[in-house]
């Protein structure tokens, strides 16, 4: 059983699954938080369990990012997450 499988509200229908291993799949923010939760946090969490690990999308750079970027961390029940954009104008780059 697959990592989508065993932890997405969103779940295959017959077929689907065929078809997104030809590229033919929608990822919605809901695939795609499942994705990063369970395939890349959690396993850096249990990794350093003393360290806060936080998702950080940081090229939403236009409002429609902005708001896929916010719904990826709602769907990954991730409320201290942060979505940021236009990172390469300005003093931001400054921080690095």
């Amino acid at each position: 059983m697959g990592l989508l499988e065993r932890h997405s509200d969103e779940a295959f229908k017959p077929g689907e699954y065929r078809e997104a291993k030809k590229g033919l799949w929608t990822v919605t923010p809901g695939i795609f938080g499942t994705l990063m939760r369970y395939g890349y946090l959690e396993p850096l969490r249990e990794e350093y369990p003393g360290l806060t690990v936080r998702p950080v999308f940081n090229q939403a750079d236009t409002p429609r990012l902005a708001s896929l970027g916010r719904a990826v961390l709602e769907a990954m029940g991730e409320g201290d997450g942060l979505v940021a954009g236009q990172t390469n104008t300005g003093e931001g780059m400054a921080l690095f």
